[in-house]
């Protein structure tokens, strides 16, 4: 039986939740630091995962403005996971942290 709704939000709350408790004692600099992917930060990665939340989200609430995302993404697929990390460098970590 494929999960509802409900369950797959409680999921991503659950989620969510570990990712916050390991991020919560982080101070700006160590949001710095580079992880095993080769190229990005801590800060990269959390905006990586706030991305993809919100393309879930819009999946949910708004399919058809989601179909147009990913026909675009599509255009591109390895690269609109880059550019959409790309598109956030820079960016100070309290304000990735909030978008998270």
């Amino acid at each position: 039986m494929a999960p509802t709704f409900a369950q797959l939000a409680d999921d991503l709350r659950a989620e969510s939740d570990q990712i916050i408790a390991l991020i919560d004692p982080l101070t700006p600099q160590r949001w710095n630091i580079e992880t095993p992917a080769p190229g990005w930060t801590i800060t990269d990665q959390i905006a990586h995962l706030a991305f993809f939340d919100d393309m879930a989200t819009l999946g949910a609430f708004d399919p058809d403005e989601f179909r147009r995302q990913r026909a675009a993404a599509m255009a591109d697929p390895v690269g609109i996971v880059d550019s959409a990390a790309q598109a956030l460098r820079g960016k100070p970590c309290d304000e990735v942290y909030a978008w998270f």
